[in-house]
């Protein structure tokens, strides 16, 4: 969406999956974004250059109408190369999201960059479950926060309803 610079929608080719903006459904702010009636697979993404060898905290809220298990991962890249052999980080979306927002966190060191390469990102995955008509995942005040000092560790309220901050 242009609106949410840095981010895009994803999913699966002829296959249905709704993505949206909602003023109804937020935490705080105007707005949240929404995936609803997910077919077979579909996340909002953003991607952030990191830090190589950082820690960060990701924290979002989230909410949903479905009591699958699901959760948000974090896959790296180097120099616009997928590097999966750095692993994944995953975040697993709270229980109690089911039906109100709930946070979900985690924390991460970033990958040390392959020899040579000289541009670390994440790509932040946002993702949805399989839905059926009517059912939506909802995310509001996403942050990826660096460094990550014992300070930090406490709660980080993002200056932006959904914003990826880097300080």
């Amino acid at each position: 969406h242009p609106g949410l610079k840095g981010w895009a929608t994803w999913h699966f080719q002829n296959s249905v999956t709704k993505f949206y903006w909602s003023a109804e459904e937020r935490h705080t702010g105007r707005y949240s974004v929404a995936i609803g009636e997910n077919q077979i697979s579909g996340c909002i993404q953003g991607a952030i250059p990191i830090e190589p060898g950082c820690r960060y905290r990701l924290s979002f809220y989230v909410k949903r109408t479905l009591a699958t298990s699901a959760g948000a991962t974090v896959r790296f890249l180097h120099d616009g190369k997928w590097y999966d052999s750095a692993g994944t980080v995953r975040c697993s979306y709270p229980q109690e999201s089911i039906g109100q927002w709930a946070k979900a966190s985690t924390a991460f060191t970033a990958p040390q960059l392959p020899e040579g390469s000289k541009k670390l990102t994440m790509l932040l995955l946002l993702m949805a479950p399989l839905q059926a008509e009517g059912e939506w995942i909802w995310f509001d005040e996403t942050s990826a926060v660096h460094p990550l000092t014992t300070q930090q560790s406490a709660e980080h309220e993002p200056p932006h309803p959904f914003a990826v901050i880097d300080r």
